[in-house]
């Protein structure tokens, strides 16, 4: 009578992937047995394949975290996590994983909120917050609760107006830049764009008093400059001529 080798690992593991197709008993020939060992050696590999392509899912989300693509981070570390079983071969890697996504989250979710993006902000804590993530994160709880109370955000601020403040900023600097440099005109124009997005902008009216002021202060500049040419003219005009040297005429040589 044949003896049952000694139950491993690797048929374990083997008769767990396969349980399904078997019946009756483990087969323990030799064939049989390199049949299982065969499925367990597949499986080793292919849990060290998801591992490496979870590292390198990690670092592809490190770096859109230094650009401050958040979004794109979120989602790298959110697959390095899926990649990723929870057995103790990985335990380590798995935790930084959900570390990382979990930052990426929230500075998504704020990132958003900046933005006037309430709905996608609650949608990224809530991804957080996830049975299978981090649902007992701190900070993702937070962002949510502010974003269920209903005073706590101003919600009138959308993408539409968020991207005309950007814009209204942009004009500002232009119109700074035009006025610096002595280019009155194109200043004036470039605050009245301004206040053509926002008509209550105060810092556009002011550069535009500022601008007027610097137009005055030309216009007296010049009118000084074009007296005092006109008064030498008059003046120079009454010059007594200088008479030439021997002879009885004047000369204004």
């Amino acid at each position: 009578m044949i003896k049952p080798p000694l139950v491993t690992f690797c048929s374990i593991l083997g008769l767990f992937i396969l349980g399904p197709t078997f019946s009756g008993t483990v087969n323990a020939s030799p064939a049989g047995g390199s049949a299982i060992q065969g499925v367990a050696e597949r499986e080793i590999v292919r849990r060290q394949e998801a591992a490496s392509r979870a590292q390198e899912a990690i670092a592809a989300g490190n770096k859109a975290m230094k650009q401050k693509d958040y979004d794109i981070a979120s989602q790298e570390y959110r697959t390095a996590v899926d990649l990723l079983p929870e057995s103790a071969s990985v335990h380590k890697l798995r935790c930084k994983a959900l570390d990382l996504y979990a930052e990426a989250g929230v500075k998504l979710a704020q990132q958003r909120i900046a933005e006037g993006r309430y709905g996608d902000a609650e949608t990224a804590a809530k991804g957080v917050l996830d049975p299978k993530y981090a649902p007992n994160c701190g900070d993702a709880k937070r962002v949510l609760a502010q974003l269920q109370e209903p005073a706590y955000y101003n919600k009138t601020i959308t993408p539409k107006f968020q991207a005309k403040v950007e814009k209204v900023k942009q004009l500002l600097i232009e119109a700074k830049g035009y006025r610096d440099t002595g280019r009155y005109d194109a200043a004036f124009m470039w605050y009245d764009k301004v206040l053509k997005l926002d008509p209550y902008n105060s810092a556009a009216r002011r550069g535009q008093e500022e601008v007027n002021q610097l137009r005055s202060s030309y216009a007296v500049d010049a009118y000084n400059e074009t007296r005092s040419n006109m008064v030498w003219r008059v003046e120079k005009g009454w010059e007594q001529p200088v008479r030439r040297y021997g002879s009885g005429t004047s000369s204004n040589i």
